[in-house]
């Protein structure tokens, strides 16, 4: 894999919906990295185990072998031995216990935009030039991004969200 970004795009959870996601045939280990990152927390979320009330991070997830094998019909075995692949590789720790296991993505932020976050704050990534800051408008807005030193401009449009029905525009 090379070390560069190449961008990215953004993916709505509601994918995990549409019936491409849900045919019932087995996933890929790349289709169960991207169910990993789209069912982790994006919100710090607090939830009971063993009458013990438990804070779920964005980028974790409580979850169990057994529910992993369900979602990704594949053996537990199987799933085991996916979830020791992405702990080598330092993609996910894992916290066991006897009632489950709290999954945590390496490195979460990288994988997120923030959609409440302000566009000119965040000059690591990118830096709105000001054209068309009215984001009510709904109108397309020039953006700088900045990735490993390159500078590159390009229209930021609002995605298109799925069609009634579970259909991609």
């Amino acid at each position: 894999m090379a070390n560069k970004k190449k961008g990215f795009i953004p993916l709505y959870r509601s994918i995990q919906d549409h019936w491409l996601w849900n045919n019932n045939e087995p996933f890929s280990k790349g289709q169960a990295w991207i169910d990993l990152l789209l069912s982790v927390n994006h919100e710090e979320k607090k939830i009971m185990i063993n009458n013990t009330m438990v804070t779920i991070k964005p980028g974790q997830r409580w979850t169990s072998l057994r529910t992993l094998a369900a979602t990704w019909n594949w053996s537990k075995d199987r799933v085991s031995r996916y979830i020791k692949l992405l702990k080598s590789d330092g993609m996910i720790t894992t916290d066991e216990t006897s009632c489950g296991t709290l999954l945590t993505i390496v490195n979460w932020e990288s994988y997120i935009i923030r959609q409440d976050s302000k566009r000119d704050t965040d000059k690591d990534t990118h830096k709105d030039t000001g054209k068309d800051t009215d984001k009510d408008t709904g109108k397309d807005k020039t953006i700088i991004y900045k990735n490993d030193n390159n500078v590159k401009e390009c229209k930021e449009i609002e995605p298109a969200p799925p069609r009634s029905g579970g259909e991609w525009q």
